[in-house]
């Protein structure tokens, strides 16, 4: 009945029953609806874990050229001459325009296809490594940089794309493995800052970091496209051809919203059906990255200064959490899947939290600092491999990829915020203890808790099910 009646709203009469369809009329077009899609005759590992490994690979050298830049800052600003007032603001409007950058991925991907919005990531990271090597000012810094958000967005996209080739049963359960790209790709960037610095300098760094991705652009072009993608564009394609009959039916039968799917993303995205859940969804990723910025970034600051470790044992506890938080990724994958992904996340959370506040208010000595710092990180960074499969997963295909560009780049903006606030929180002689509870960990658990008025999502529904 509701299939008939979104037939009726386009303009079209309801499709009848295969058995009175005259079998001359529209033959043709049955058999364009119902031929093979293409890539489909590709082997499954082929379709699966290649993509997946090339997943891998990109989000570690996106990741390697997002923090690239942070590591070598001050070598830049020596080079060049710059205080350390003109570093962060420069630094802030690097961040201002990559954050601009990346929300041209998501159009890409719902217009142009996954794959090419992938290409487009990859590439970006590249060419942000590349032409930041011959930087010669500000401005022309800032545009290389610029380039950065387009391999931050690679996160997004790939969720997107890796849900739409996954089976409805095994989506998303191995996604901590893709997701652990982000710990290799810090590791290699510090690597990569520590070694080479002294024979190539900061330039020759960021020359090289170029290659790797260039090489994983390559790699994709051999990726299938997506079979969902694939049957919005078939959509698409019929509607062009001014044969909104044709294309009302196969849109009936894959389950595509015809009347919606030919309004801006935007509009799709704040529409009654959507609104509810994208702002819940952008609220609680927007908070969890106030909790990120003092408790990753901000780290070492954070235990050396208000805890009262080292700078060596600093970098001992959050090189233990780096690595408890890898390990992490895989239990909150297989968490997710096994009980629904938006449960696990906003109960890591919650925990999350907890944990930070008690390392704040109550740990003393390495050990103990040391031991809840890891327990938070296992909790709150660690969950990261289940959001991203429930922001993909719980948006119909035709937003899909905007939707998860959009909630996936509002993250370093809560992370300015969060640096504004704790700094202020200090400035107007706030203790960095509460300044860190304040700015970081109340929103953990708020992030948590907003999560609580987004749709569930039962493990192992089918992808058109889920946006219905």
């Amino acid at each position: 009945m509701e299939e008939d009646r979104r037939a009726v709203d386009f303009g079209v009469r309801p499709c009848p029953p295969p058995e009175t369809v005259n079998r001359g009329e529209s033959q043709k077009s049955r058999r364009g609806e119902e031929r093979p899609l293409p890539g489909s005759s590709v082997s499954k590992p082929f379709r699966v874990l290649y993509p997946s490994l090339v997943a891998f690979l990109a989000w570690t050298f996106a990741v390697y050229d997002f923090l690239l830049f942070g590591l070598l800052l001050p070598v830049l600003a020596k080079e060049l001459g710059w205080t350390p007032a003109q570093s962060v603001s420069i630094a802030f409007w690097v961040a201002v325009a990559s954050f601009l950058s990346s929300l041209l991925v998501g159009p890409v991907a719902d217009g142009l296809g996954r794959r090419n919005a992938l290409v487009l990531t990859v590439g970006g990271a590249a060419l942000s490594s590349g032409l930041t090597a011959f930087a010669v000012g500000p401005l022309s810094l800032i545009f290389a940089r610029s380039l950065s958000g387009l391999g931050y967005a690679e996160q997004a996209i790939q969720t997107a794309y890796l849900a739409e080739l996954e089976p409805a049963g095994g989506r998303g359960r191995l996604y901590g493995l893709v997701q652990g790209g982000w710990p290799m790709g810090q590791l290699l960037a510090t690597t990569a800052a520590g070694l080479l610095l002294p024979f190539v300098g900061w330039r020759g760094v960021f020359l090289i970091a170029s290659f790797p991705a260039l090489a994983i652009v390559l790699a994709r072009l051999w990726l299938p496209e997506s079979p969902h993608f694939r049957r919005l564009q078939r959509f698409r394609k019929l509607y062009r051809r001014r044969n909104p009959e044709t294309a009302a039916r196969y849109a009936q039968k894959n389950g595509i919203d015809a009347e919606k799917s030919r309004q801006l993303f935007l509009t799709q995205l704040l529409g009654p059906d959507l609104k509810g859940h994208f702002l819940f969804l952008l609220a609680a990723f927007f908070l969890n990255w106030f909790a990120g910025q003092i408790f990753t970034v901000l780290a070492t600051t954070l235990l050396t200064q208000f805890k009262g470790l080292t700078y060596e044992e600093a970098l001992y506890a959050f090189g233990l959490g780096s690595a408890v938080s890898y390990a992490g990724y895989l239990f909150h994958g297989l968490l997710g899947h096994a009980v629904g992904r938006r449960e696990t996340v906003a109960m890591a959370w919650a925990a999350s939290a907890l944990a930070y506040a008690a390392l704040l208010f109550l740990a003393r000595r390495f050990w103990a600092v040391a031991l809840l710092y890891a327990i938070a990180e296992f909790w709150r960074a660690g969950a990261y491999a289940a959001p991203f499969p429930y922001i993909a997963e719980s948006f119909p295909t035709r937003v899909r990829g905007s939707a998860t560009a959009l909630i996936n780049a509002i993250g370093p903006l809560g992370a300015i915020v969060s640096s504004s606030l704790f700094g202020l929180a200090l400035r107007h002689g706030m203790s960095g203890i509460w300044a860190g509870f304040w700015s970081g960990a109340l929103p953990a658990l708020l992030s948590g808790l907003l999560l609580l008025g987004c749709r569930r999502v039962r493990p192992g529904m089918e992808l058109e099910r889920i946006s219905r």
